[in-house]
Formats: C-alpha cells, structure tokens, sequence
C-alpha cells in the first residue's frame, strides 16, 4: 500500500496514451511539463509546504530525470531523484529511483515498463532494494476504453512467502466533459475491495493542471493529506532550460562487445553503471577522466540482452538503452 503523491514516494511512470485530450497528462494526474512541483501536507486544518520536485527533459521533450529536495533551515537539501529512459519508440522502458545519504545515491526501486501493440502501457514491473539485494515488490496491470483512454489499474504485490502475487490496490480513472483528468479513486484489498483514497485534479482557467489534491476516506467523510502544485512549463521552452540533455550517445548500439560513450562539451569526468532489466548492477567504471571514455571499452562480461546504462557526470545526469548482442 502507497501513495503515489507524497514527494518521497512519487514515481515518475508515464502512460503512452495516443489521444491528444489526455497526451499532456501523466497517469497520477500531473502535467507532463511542468518548471516546480511543490509539496504540501494537510496539518491543523492548513497546507503545511513539504518540498519541490525539480524536472529534466531533453530535446526530444522527453522528462529525463528529476530531483526532489526538502527545505532544511532555508537551505534545499537534495533527497531523492529518478532518472528515465526510453526505448526506440519513445515509451518509457526503466525509471531508476534513488535516495540520498548525505553523501551518496543509493539505488531504491527499479520500474521496468512493457507495451501493447497499440502503444498503450501494457504493465510496469517494480524492484525495490531490501536489503541491499533488488526485490521483486510491485505490478501494475493497465487497462482502457475503445480510445485507448486509461480507465482502470490493478496492482498486485509480491508475497515473498508464498512465492505469488496478491491483490493491492485498484485505481478507478474519471474524466471531465472535454477529456482532462479528474479523479483517481484507490481501492485497498483488505479481504474485500475498500474505498480509501482519491486523488482530484484541478485545474487553472487555461486547463493547465494547477493541483493534485489527495484525500482520505475517514469514518465516510473525506479528508486532505497531502497535494502538489505546479508551475507550468511550455513545451517549446522546456530544454533550453537545462545544462544537460539527459540521454548519452553511444555506439555501436546494438553492441557485440565493445562500447564507446560520446560525452558533451563540458564534461570532465564520468563514472558508468549498466543495470540488467530486474535492476542489478552488473558492470561498473568508477569515476574517471572523461577523456578515458573516448576509448571503445568491452562488455565480455555482459551476457546478450537489454541494459539501462547511466552516466553520472559533473554536469548531470545521462542515461541510455544499451542491447548487447
């Protein structure tokens, strides 16, 4: 059971819908280009401010990563950031969720998305770090209309002891008259399905979405816990904004053994992680000269599939879809 709108446990996982009413919209209701999320918990019958989420897209408008930072004595304190990649098509394949420790990143959850023929998001499979070992915990099963409109997800959890899934949550999906988001209600299987939750969307005078307000189903009365805000961002002005375009180029890709990463300007060091598709870290460069990396290095140890390989640089953020042959 969890929350998809407190800022510690948000996850960027965006539904590849074809409609153009529901194009701009993520699958929890926000915006899929927004400046600032700002974070605020309901708390003696007032909004109490929480945090910020600060996005990252690339020239393709793709939302590459993101920050979330709580404000400490005045002071914004980095705490958790994801960082997306796509596959040939565009649709999000694997959403790397991080913490921070004060001194480092650590690896927390592992999303890894899969389609239907008609580009719809078929599932999304999530891996979480327990106990330093990548656990198998979440998997959200999505469904639609006639117009490919998403209605309705089903998600279940791993129970590690009897080796199967189990019911968890069932999220109802609304719409108003001109097609925008309205409502997400959250059942909880608690031996029967039982309204708990709903997420309301609201919007500005323009319909750019201005909030999403969560609330709790208490002794049958609603009641707010928590909601983001927005300031809006304009498709055409979205990457001129950023210091690093968030996917790396590498090559050849597919690779039959050896790679080589193209670094931008400005670069002066880089360190590499390759991820198989659960989320295991399976190769590692530390922390070198970027210059190191203009030469092709091997990945014999590498058996053949599909990699999320990330680029952690002084400048940024860069990620990429590796397949190895």
């Amino acid at each position: 059971m969890k929350r998809k709108l407190l800022l510690m446990g948000f996850i960027f996982s965006l539904i590849s819908m074809s409609a153009s009413l529901y194009a701009q919209q993520m699958e929890n209701g926000w915006p899929m280009y927004f400046k600032t999320a700002w974070s605020y918990q309901w708390s003696g019958g007032a909004w109490v401010q929480q945090g910020r989420i600060k996005p990252t897209y690339d020239a393709n408008k793709h939302l590459v990563s993101a920050v979330a930072q709580a404000n400490i004595s005045g002071t914004w304190i980095s705490a958790e950031r994801w960082t997306l990649t796509y596959n040939s098509n565009g649709q999000l394949w694997v959403n790397l969720d991080e913490k921070f420790d004060g001194t480092k990143w650590n690896k927390y959850q592992i999303d890894s998305s899969s389609y239907n023929t008609d580009g719809t998001c078929k599932s999304k499979l999530v891996y979480r770090t327990v106990s330093g070992v990548m656990t198998k915990m979440f998997l959200n099963n999505y469904y639609y209309n006639s117009n490919k409109v998403l209605t309705f997800n089903h998600e279940v959890d791993w129970n590690t002891t009897t080796n199967s899934w189990e019911n968890d949550d069932n999220y109802y999906y609304y719409y108003n008259a001109n097609g925008s988001l309205d409502r997400i209600n959250d059942s909880n299987w608690i031996g029967k399905w039982a309204m708990w939750r709903r997420d309301t969307v609201n919007y500005n005078a323009d319909n750019s979405v201005k909030e999403v307000v969560s609330q709790a189903l208490t002794s049958g009365v609603w009641t707010n816990v928590s909601k983001i805000t927005f300031d809006s961002a304009t498709v055409t002005g979205i990457a001129a904004e950023e210091k690093l375009n968030g996917v790396a180029h590498i090559y050849p890709n597919p690779s039959t053994g050896m790679l080589q990463i193209v670094l931008p300007a400005g670069v002066k060091e880089a360190e590499i992680s390759i991820y198989d598709i659960s989320g295991r870290l399976v190769m590692h460069l530390p922390k070198q000269s970027s210059s190191m990396y203009s030469v092709p290095f091997s990945l014999a140890s590498l058996k053949a599939g599909s990699y999320f390989l990330v680029c952690t640089t002084n400048e940024g953020l860069l990620n990429a879809q590796l397949i190895r042959q």
